[in-house]
Formats: structure tokens, C-alpha cells, sequence
């Protein structure tokens, strides 16, 4: 944000780490897991999907909808 970036994302611990705002920007650490195929622990099964609206440089609205892997593999939304 100080370098002048409007929305920051991160995605590689493999777990969903948590989100804030920084000088009113949003910036979530790890959105967790879609496809991964080492399950074994429930943990590494979350994900999230994260869903922006933004027009001018401005952040509209924001969602995070919740994930899980499958036995076999499958991504799958959850219910919020």
C-alpha cells in the first residue's frame, strides 16, 4: 500500500490466514487452498475465493465465499 498498490492478496502458506484494511485498502494474507493434493490435514482442505467489485482505483465491495477439497480431489463452495 505505501508503494502505492490498491488491493494486496497473498496464496502460498496453504492455509487461510486472516485480513485487514491498511490506510482503508484491504489486504488478505492467504486465501487458503482451491487445489492442493496433499489433504492431510482438514486444514489445508480450506480455501477461500475472494471477490472484488472496483471502479476508479476504488474497492466497491468485497466477499470472501468459503472452500473445501473433496476426498477425491474436487474444489466445492461451502455454504457461508
Amino acid at each position: 500500500m505505501d508503494a502505492g498498490a490498491d488491493l494486496v492478496v497473498g496464496a502460498h502458506p496453504h492455509v487461510i490466514e486472516p485480513h485487514e484494511f491498511y490506510k482503508g485498502k484491504l489486504i488478505v494474507y492467504s486465501l487458503g487452498n482451491f487445489v492442493f493434493d496433499n489433504m492431510y490435514e482438514e486444514v489445508v482442505r480450506r480455501g477461500t475465493i475472494l471477490t472484488v467489485s472496483i471502479q476508479k482505483r476504488q474497492l466497491l465491495t468485497w466477499k470472501l465465499l468459503p472452500t473445501r477439497i473433496g476426498d477425491w480431489g474436487e474444489p466445492s463452495l461451502l455454504q457461508p
